[in-house]
């Protein structure tokens, strides 16, 4: 499906450039928590963030590493979310409906509407 590899796709590259921001973690587990995700699927997501880090951070300013860093780190999310309950896996769609809208609204805020 284009619009969830899109969505995943958005979703890394934003964790790619805040991830160093101050209160990044909090804020990312806080809506995954508020979009009804239990604390065992936040903390298993939690490693696979930890697992890519390095790689997302080495890629800044490298479009071909990036694509592959996000890559990497969209199917280790993709294969776990598949192992997690329906109630975690509708729980998480949830969050990604959320981001996304969140990404849009700022998106229409910054560079007016698409």
């Amino acid at each position: 499906m284009a619009s969830s590899s899109i969505l995943v796709l958005l979703v890394a590259v934003c964790v790619a450039v805040l991830a160093d921001q101050p209160n990044f973690k909090e804020m990312a587990e806080k809506g995954l928590k508020e979009s009804g995700v239990s604390e065992s699927t936040i903390e298993g997501l939690e490693k696979i963030s930890e697992k890519h880090e390095e790689a997302l951070k080495a890629a800044k300013g490298n479009p071909e590493a990036g694509k592959v860093a996000i890559e990497a780190l969209k199917a280790d999310v993709d294969a776990y979310i598949a192992t997690v309950s329906a109630e975690d896996q509708a729980a998480f769609k949830t969050f990604q409906e959320k981001v996304k809208a969140h990404i849009a609204e700022h998106a229409h805020e910054h560079h007016g509407p698409q």
